[in-house]
């Protein structure tokens, strides 16, 4: 066997293995069905597992706020201490007719504004808008990275996190957590930047 079919062979076996392991879990199952209705797209990463953890991850927020998110999956890096986090959130459609609606009017497009005014840490860490490239590349209006207010301790030894925020006009919001600590301190920009596009809109 030459070595290009040996490295084609190689691909695909490590193509299916991926996706029976995806196939097998019912977290990733109700994750992925969640995500068509957030018409979200999930791409699984390599050297990344997945992690028993879903539920609201409430860091220090007033209990009113919408930054209140909620982690439907979670994968974590297979050589070092950095977990990711996936909070996706439908934009519901506002009923009109609704007399809450009416006294009390708001767009849920505007969701991802409550989320880094309520959630980002501005003391340690910068706001940063990604280029219109980055921001086609996966199909979305906006996409921002933010250091995450954190005052209470993730699974017991991450410490720190930073979020890439996603939006789409009409169709969906999503947090991605890049959970971290001192150990891999250095580590999560460059993870950031080596996953991104791990989820994406639909075309």
């Amino acid at each position: 066997m030459s070595y290009k079919a040996r490295f084609l062979l190689c691909l695909c076996l490590f193509v299916l293995e991926t996706s029976i392991s995806i196939a097998q879990s019912t977290q990733a199952i109700k994750f992925i069905d969640y995500l068509n209705y957030t018409q979200l797209i999930y791409q699984p990463q390599p050297n990344y597992s997945e992690l028993n953890f879903t539920g609201r991850f409430v860091p220090d927020y007033p209990e009113s706020s919408f930054g209140l998110s909620t982690i439907f999956y979670s994968i974590k890096y297979d050589k070092d201490d950095i977990v990711i986090g996936f909070a996706p959130m439908p934009i519901i459609k506002e009923d009109k007719d609704n007399l809450t609606n009416q006294i009390y009017p708001h767009d849920m497009n505007k969701n991802w504004l409550v989320n880094l005014k309520v959630q980002a840490d501005t003391v340690n860490g910068k706001i940063v808008y990604l280029d219109a490239e980055k921001v086609i590349a996966i199909n979305a209006d906006k996409v921002v990275i933010y250091q995450l207010k954190m005052k209470q301790v993730f699974l017991g030894k991450y410490t720190y996190c930073k979020v890439l925020l996603i939006h789409k006009e009409n169709v969906s919001d999503a947090q991605i957590f890049y959970f971290y600590n001192n150990t891999s301190k250095s580590l999560v920009d460059r993870q950031i930047k080596a996953t991104y596009g791990v989820l994406k809109f639909k075309s």
